[in-house]
Order: C-alpha cells, then sequence, then structure tokens
C-alpha cells in the first residue's frame, strides 16, 4: 500500500474520530437540554450504535494504519514523538471509557432506566 493512501487512510479516521466524536456530544447535549426523559433514551440508544459503527472502527485503525506509516517512513516505535502519541491516544482512550462507566453509573443510581429497568444506554466498552 503507498504511503500517500495510508496517510489518507490514517487523517480519515482521525477526522471520523474526531467529527463523530463532536457530533455526538451536540445530540446528547441537545437531548439532555431538552428534559424529556423518553427523547434522551433514544438520542441515547443512537449515539451508542455511532460509536460503535463509527468511532470503533477508527479507533482500530489508528494504531494499524500509524503502525504501517511508521516503517514505511523508516521511523521506529521509540521515537520520542512516536512514544507520545502513543501515551496520548492511551490516556484520550481512559478519559472515554471513564466517561461512559461514568454516565452509566449516574444513569443507574438515578434510577433512570428503560421498560426494562435497565440503564437508557448500554456500557460503551464491552464487558468481559
Amino acid at each position: 500500500m503507498s504511503y500517500l493512501l495510508l496517510k489518507y487512510i490514517h487523517v480519515l479516521g482521525r477526522v471520523v474520530i474526531l467529527g463523530t466524536g463532536t457530533g455526538i456530544a451536540f445530540f446528547m447535549l441537545m437531548a439532555h437540554r431538552s428534559g424529556d426523559i423518553a427523547f434522551i433514551a433514544r438520542t441515547a440508544g443512537v449515539v451508542v450504535l455511532a460509536e460503535f459503527v463509527f468511532t470503533a472502527t477508527a479507533v482500530i485503525a489508528q494504531p494499524i494504519t500509524g503502525f504501517l506509516l511508521l516503517s514505511h517512513a523508516g521511523h521506529g516505535l521509540a521515537d520520542f514523538l512516536v512514544m507520545l502519541s502513543i501515551g496520548l491516544y492511551i490516556l484520550t482512550g481512559f478519559f472515554m471509557a471513564a466517561g461512559g462507566l461514568d454516565a452509566e453509573m449516574h444513569a443507574r443510581s438515578r434510577g433512570a432506566g428503560g421498560r426494562d429497568g435497565h440503564a437508557l444506554a448500554g456500557p460503551l466498552l464491552p464487558t468481559v
């Protein structure tokens, strides 16, 4: 695969992560501002689906294309900027996971459940 194609896929993945995250945050903010629990629940369901379909695939593709780009350019994983970017990528993942778990616990503690008594939105990370 050519370097420019890899770079395009890598940048496209980053744009998808940023754009989807921003869009999802906006729609959840608008849903919460409405105060309508049913609307918030429907929005949260769509948000979880969008996170899974768009963001998860881009999050998986980022390290793969990044590693391939490093290989093509002749850089190693031990380069300072590479290590910094990997560290920030992992740190961001922890914040996203913690935010998702916090939202899940908050919804359960408020008793905001669907018809079957479960929280309005499922966890962002799969349970093992």
